[in-house]
């Protein structure tokens, strides 16, 4: 019985994947799998759009300025950008918060602003977010709760459980990546999350002990779906059942 793959965060437009691309795209458009894929920079979206003309109906692309790139970036030709290929986009990010990557107070305030001037866009656009929160979840959740947004993921999660509360109240999905094969913090967290707010993803070309340190590839995701089930008490077939349904309210459009 085949069920489509859902691996709702992705890097795919990663420096780390060049070499491996053409493999990639041959295997996606003969999978029955779908990639949500992620961007850091102005770049990194552009090249996101480009690899969506390959992959069209695999690929979903998102485009935004990650917490370590918000001093560097321009908002202005990024906002440029936004308006001229809205059509293209399916979503915005990976934006959010990390005071690892802000050298000061200053810093962090320049990520804020950053952080609250994409999901205005992504607001008027209408855009699902894809979110970065490592050790910035108070601020994430309170910043996300002053606007109107159609779909919110909170990736990777690795919150406390009132925060994974919190997060759940307010509707907003979470996602599981390798680290539930291994992790038992990771598994608890999957075991408190409300089942209609659950994804999947690799992090791509994030690298994990569980597989050999190398780059994360799609090709992962089965073990991801197959460690999820044991932790929701499901078949692999009815976990990538339920998080093909969730990735598709999401995303607010079939997958």
């Amino acid at each position: 019985m085949s069920v489509k793959l859902v691996d709702a965060h992705i890097h795919l437009s990663d420096p780390d994947f060049d070499k491996d691309l053409p493999y990639i795209i041959n295997f996606l458009k003969n999978s029955n799998m779908v990639l949500f894929s992620n961007s850091m920079d102005l770049d990194s979206s552009m090249k996101n759009l480009e690899l969506y003309e390959s992959l069209q109906g695999k690929l979903f692309p998102f485009v935004g300025i990650h917490p370590w790139s918000a001093q560097s970036e321009n908002l202005e030709s990024f906002e440029i950008f936004l308006n001229k290929e809205k059509s293209l986009i399916n979503g915005i990010g990976e934006i959010g918060l990390d005071k690892k990557y802000a050298q000061d107070e200053e810093g962090y305030k320049r990520q804020i602003f950053v952080f609250e001037k994409q999901l205005e866009f992504a607001e008027r656009f209408e855009k699902p977010v894809s979110i970065h929160s490592r050790g910035s979840q108070k601020d994430v959740i309170d910043i996300l709760s002053s606007f109107k947004l159609k779909g919110v993921l909170l990736h990777w999660f690795s919150g406390d459980y009132h925060q994974l509360k919190r997060a759940m109240d307010k509707g907003y999905y979470v996602s599981f990546g390798p680290t539930i094969i291994y992790s038992k913090k990771s598994k608890d967290l999957a075991k408190r999350a409300l089942k209609d707010l659950i994804l999947t993803e690799t992090d791509g070309p994030v690298r994990y002990a569980c597989f050999d340190n190398k780059p994360a590839l799609p090709t992962f995701l089965p073990s991801v779906v197959f460690a999820l089930s044991f932790v929701l008490e499901l078949s692999f077939y009815e976990t990538a059942e339920l998080v093909l349904k969730n990735s598709s309210s999401y995303m607010n459009m079939k997958i």
